[in-house]
């Protein structure tokens, strides 16, 4: 069996026009161009300057023509202009945008009114929308996530810290801190991380257990329950609540915060009477 043969022969390169000699333009124009409509009137053209001249004149016109029919005004065209080209593309109206029905109310009239404004048609706008819309989805999902994860961690945090009696302790806490932070930084607030609003609470609750929260004391001393600044009354007043129903009943909605009141009352007392120990005379 014959090996094949690796032909050395090198295939010709495409013809091009000679300009050597020429006398029209039609002597350089590559054949595959020959016949369109567009070189009509040019082939015969001398080829020199004056044909050169009437083929860039040919070329210019028909950018200007292109120009015409897209009917885009220049960059640096006056507003009137565009204006007016924006209005074959604007609808009548704003209500011929079509917003998606999870958008915000408030949001969907900015979204129409700046349709308007730019001059977008309702197929345009809505291809913008879509791409928009996904986006923001996308970031509220993973903004919702983040804030979930927080609310978690947080919420470990403070059952570590305060045990079973977490959520009485922060609902006793929260409305300690708005009251007296000061009000041009009460918007910090929910800026702190949740390791320094755990140590925020724990040092609001320990001044609200040793000294009796703000919002339980009246400008005499007397707590709102009637207990007083005094240890005896404070006792008193713990042990009602210990036989309350919501003592002893876990599920009572008002378990936690009997709980953490009693607590509270009992180590008040011991602390006033720690405090009143060192001024009591000898018998």
């Amino acid at each position: 069996m014959a090996e094949a043969q690796i032909s050395n022969t090198i295939a010709p390169e495409p013809a091009v026009p000679s300009v050597e000699g020429a006398k029209t333009l039609a002597e350089i124009i590559p054949a595959e161009f020959k016949d369109r409509p567009y070189m009509k009137g040019l082939a015969e053209l001398e080829y020199g300057p004056a044909g050169f001249g009437e083929l860039f004149k040919k070329l210019d016109g028909a950018q200007t023509l292109l120009g015409k029919k897209s009917g885009v005004p220049a960059p640096d065209a006056p507003d009137e202009e565009w204006d007016k080209f924006y209005g074959g593309l604007r609808p009548e109206t704003v209500d011929a945008y079509e917003i998606d029905e999870k958008v915000d109310p408030d949001f969907a009239k900015l979204l129409r009114q700046g349709y308007m404004d730019a001059g977008l048609s309702p197929r345009q706008a809505k291809k913008f929308q879509a791409k928009v819309l996904a986006d923001l989805e996308a970031r509220n999902a993973e903004g919702a996530a983040k804030s979930a994860k927080l609310d978690a961690e947080f919420a470990t945090l403070m059952e570590s810290t305060f045990g079973a009696e977490n959520k009485a302790v922060l609902d006793r806490v929260t409305g300690i801190i708005r009251e007296n932070a000061p009000e041009a930084l009460k918007h910090r607030i929910p800026q702190l991380s949740n390791e320094d609003l755990v140590v925020l609470a724990g040092v609001v609750n320990a001044v609200a257990q040793k000294f009796g929260a703000e919002d339980e004391i009246d400008g005499n001393g007397a707590t709102a329950t009637g207990g007083g600044s005094d240890p005896a009354a404070m006792r008193q007043e713990a042990e009602k609540l210990i036989a309350s129903p919501a003592w002893g009943d876990a599920f009572n909605p008002d378990h936690s915060r009997v709980v953490a009141r009693v607590n509270e009352l009992f180590k008040a007392a011991d602390a006033r009477e720690k405090a009143a120990g060192g001024f009591r005379r000898k018998a």
